[in-house]
């Protein structure tokens, strides 16, 4: 960092805290259950020599110990993840090998021990009540806060994900899964025949691809397909590591990150939450439209991990998740020094589209719907893919993060009457051209091919989640945008400069400033 990116780091700061009100969520509170096994570091500090006194059938946490001994790391405020400063995958990889050698065992994958799910491992479970339940999923703690909230909805929530989490047992004398096909559990990909990190890297990363699951986490799924849409780039830099040195061959996920501005790397195992059923891939929790594609979910299970369970990252979980909100997730892994809630109203309308309008192509956006009107859901994340003008009309596109139920209003999935207006008329007239493309389907841009999917106009079989909205109707549903930027076209850089690792709220009242901040964090 040089003496001119310290200065703009001071600058935006100042503006931050002069005009924004900044929404205190500390860290969650380590996790409750404990592992058996020992955490010491066994390794020969003189000579760095691997000890050979175990051949253990499985991967240890001993193991990857002594496969990253030397790796310098930071660590989480609660201490209890490690921060890798340099990415471990490779001597995860290596170290997998040498095992594989030893053992003369070529079953044996990668475990991560700091969110321990696997069953191979007798101490990944959990007891909620008297019952012992699959791990990463909901948490003593999580019930806990749950319970003491004194609101029903909230408290209903403990029954949703613990009946999701419980372990049902085989019974006796009978070689059938007793598990309900409802029930979540956790299971390698590697073992799943097809799955890839990105099956192609033309058409796995897009908005379209991002479908929330059964979690109440529509702000950070929105967050990430607004992500997919404008910068693909970034999601690929997160898993560079993985790309040459594949999960399949050692269970491991590398997963670039950028705690305060540092880049720091966090170590996963290939293990990701599907539905229970011996033969079901499928995902209950966020996933890509297609199977084979699970960068999604692991994205997501990163941020279980930081969280300690999904029910943390739900949306009636008010408490101290802090990565629960898309603002700080989306900066964790795309690096940008403006984490921001804009809240405006009807009468800043034209203020409010200039603004937005800034930051087109710059930062990722999310729109939170605070009213129920022809198909918009109330409390519910949008992503807001882009904001301009088509014939001469101010508009928004945005997409529902369940890939369906759009906006049937004028420019909306409605049919005919959506685009029956004069105004809807010369859009449409003026999109056709686009529509007449035959490059636009094959295009990268993917902000193109959403806005040539909403153009359409479909409804029900047709409805992807996409649509267009009049701008001065957009700013009435949606009072409040999640703003994250400047992001790096080719992707996040050294040079970021840093502000507090927190999220803020700038007011209607303080909406001038915004332009003034965007071009400080841009210099």
């Amino acid at each position: 960092m040089n003496d001119d990116d310290n200065s703009s780091s001071v600058e935006l700061q100042k503006l931050l805290d002069e005009n924004c009100v900044e929404i205190k969520l500390p860290s969650y509170p380590p996790p409750t259950r404990t592992t058996s096994l020992s955490s010491s570091l066994l390794v020969d500090e003189t000579e760095g020599k691997h000890h050979q006194d175990h051949q253990a059938a499985y991967w240890t946490q001993r193991d990857t110990e002594n496969a990253l001994y030397g790796v310098n790391y930071d660590t989480t405020p609660c201490g209890r993840l490690k921060l890798y400063l340099t990415d471990p995958i490779n001597k995860i990889n290596e170290a997998i090998r040498r095992h594989r050698a030893s053992s003369s065992s070529n079953k044996i994958l990668f475990i991560d021990y700091e969110f321990c799910v696997s069953e191979e491992v007798s101490a990944s479970e959990i007891t909620i009540g008297n019952e012992k339940c699959t791990p990463g999923i909901i948490t003593t703690q999580n019930v806990y806060d749950f319970e003491n909230s004194g609101e029903p909805k909230r408290i209903a929530r403990i029954e949703h994900f613990t009946s999701k989490a419980r372990r049902q047992r085989r019974p006796c004398n009978t070689s059938i899964d007793s598990s309900s096909s409802s029930s979540w559990v956790w299971k390698r990909a590697s073992s799943m025949p097809g799955k890839k990190i990105f099956s192609s890297f033309d058409n796995s990363i897009k908005a379209q691809n991002v479908i929330q699951g059964k979690v109440g986490n529509c702000g950070f799924c929105s967050g990430f397909a607004s992500l997919a849409a404008k910068f693909p780039n970034v999601i690929t830099g997160a898993f560079r590591g993985c790309v040459e040195n594949t999960f399949e061959t050692c269970g491991a996920i590398s997963v670039r990150v950028y705690p305060r501005g540092k880049q720091r790397f966090i170590l996963l195992d290939d293990y990701i939450l599907c539905l229970a059923g011996s033969a079901s891939s499928s995902s209950p929790a966020l996933h890509s439209l297609n199977e084979n594609d699970i960068w999604i979910r692991l994205l997501e299970k990163l941020f279980v991990k930081l969280q300690s369970s999904y029910a943390s990252l739900d949306g009636y979980y008010k408490f101290n998740s802090l990565y629960r909100h898309p603002a700080r997730a989306l900066q964790l892994i795309a690096n940008g020094p403006i984490a921001l809630e804009v809240h405006y109203t009807v009468q800043q309308v034209d203020e409010v589209y200039k603004t937005l309008l800034a930051t087109e192509m710059k930062y990722v956006r999310v729109a939170h719907g605070r009213k129920v009107v022809d198909g918009l859901f109330k409390g519910h994340g949008y992503s807001l893919l882009w904001v301009g003008s088509i014939a001469g009309i101010r508009l928004a596109l945005l997409r529902n993060p369940h890939g369906k139920k759009s906006y049937m209003g004028e420019f909306g999935r409605g049919g005919g009457d959506s685009w029956s207006s004069i105004d809807a008329i010369s859009v449409a007239n003026e999109l056709k051209t686009i529509l007449d493309d035959s490059t636009v389907g094959s295009s990268n841009d993917n902000t193109m091919q959403c806005l040539v999917s909403a153009a359409k106009g479909g409804v029900n079989k047709d409805d992807d989640g996409i649509f267009l909205m009049r701008f001065e109707m957009f700013v009435e549903c949606f009072p409040i945008t999640t703003v994250v930027g400047p992001i790096e076209i080719g992707g996040p850089g050294q040079k970021a400069f840093v502000v507090k690792d927190s999220i803020y709220i700038l007011p209607s009242e303080n909406i001038s400033e915004l332009c003034n901040m965007l071009k400080v964090a841009e210099r």
